[in-house]
């Protein structure tokens, strides 16, 4: 019995599409993974909001999502996005997590204190908009298309200017002649 209604609540829970006019001021975390949502739901009224989950959904926009000064994670992997325009300032926004999407830019990244930044599996070809991360310590950028071919190779060798934070750096699966001293 209890299998037969696990299986039914996960066919509920993953059914949600939208989110509308959600009112709770008390609320720290929220974690819609695996659902059907287009875009992310506005989240204005969630002032206290520190975590939020948006894994492996249909979000393609991320248009009205805002700024959000207490949130401190956010986690958009697995879904749609080609842009991260909307995302808004997220001032406290300390990690995250946009890979497995089809981003070609990080043009409208704005998260001053954001210390890591999974970015892996999607098209992004050049860095043009990395400085939004100037603390930046770990970031990934594997399985994308960056090439010490590409024109845009001067923008990764700014990345120890631009992120003098930087710690971990994972470049795998790009380009085979992108060697670590490309990027140094």
């Amino acid at each position: 019995m209890d299998g037969w209604m696990d299986g039914w609540m996960d066919e509920i829970v993953n059914t949600l599409e939208c989110l509308h006019d959600a009112s709770l001021p008390w609320c720290q975390r929220i974690d819609f993974t695996v659902n059907k949502l287009t875009a992310v739901p506005p989240l204005s009224a969630l002032g206290r909001l520190r975590f939020a989950c948006f894994a492996t959904n249909e979000i393609a926009t991320l248009e009205g999502f805002g700024d959000h000064a207490a949130l401190e994670e956010l986690q958009l992997q697995e879904n749609q996005l080609t842009s991260l325009k909307g995302l808004g300032c997220l001032s406290s926004l300390k990690s995250l997590t946009v890979s497995s999407n089809q981003l070609t830019s990080l043009e409208g990244l704005n998260a001053p204190v954001l210390e890591r930044l999974d970015a892996s599996k999607n098209q992004l070809a050049a860095l043009e908009h990395i400085a939004g991360v100037p603390v930046c310590k770990d970031l990934d950028l594997s399985d994308n298309q960056l090439s010490a071919e590409d024109p845009n190779l001067p923008e990764l060798r700014r990345l120890g200017r631009d992120l003098p934070s930087l710690q971990s750096l994972n470049i795998a699966g790009n380009s085979s002649d992108l060697r670590i001293e490309d990027v140094s």
